[in-house]
């Protein structure tokens, strides 16, 4: 972990987290296969998560002898699901559906001692604290193919 911030780890931890949740949970149940990216794509697919940029605020110093700084984290994630041969609400659902997975995954209701909620012990807690949605506008696109574009940010 670097001496001024934790970004690094967490962001590390949470793709490592969404590699497991998504390659595992949803390729096992049939569906397709998502691929998730740290930073911008390399490759596309028809579902991705992208761990994308982050923030932080290093709050004051608190009392005591080792002076810890609490620091508040916020990550974007982008949700880009695209599919052809559906209509919107299909892959706006989908789109929603693998973020509910996520959102899930960070509040592991009823397990005290979990990692998952402290995305592998990198920060005390994490949410979603915001999320925007995009789907397809253009008339020509949309003849192709349905896409949901969801911006998400979670707070650490």
């Amino acid at each position: 972990m670097s001496g001024v911030s934790a970004v690094p780890a967490f962001k590390a931890a949470l793709v490592a987290a969404c590699h497991t949740l998504y390659d595992s949970v949803v390729t096992a149940s049939g569906d397709y296969n998502v691929a998730t990216f740290y930073g911008w794509p390399t490759s596309y697919s028809d579902e991705m998560v992208i761990v994308g940029g982050a923030s932080s605020d290093l709050g004051d110093p608190l009392m005591g002898s080792q002076r810890r700084r609490l620091e508040t984290i916020t990550v974007q994630v982008q949700y880009l699901c695209t599919l052809g041969g559906v209509d919107q609400q299909t892959i706006t659902e989908r789109a929603y559906y693998l973020l509910g997975l996520l959102g899930a995954y960070l509040t592991d209701a009823g397990n005290l001692a979990s990692t998952q909620v402290t995305v592998g012990g990198t920060v005390i807690d994490c949410v979603v604290s915001s999320v925007e949605l995009t789907e397809t506008e253009d008339e020509d696109d949309a003849a192709v193919a349905r896409t949901a574009d969801l911006l998400v940010e979670l707070t650490a």
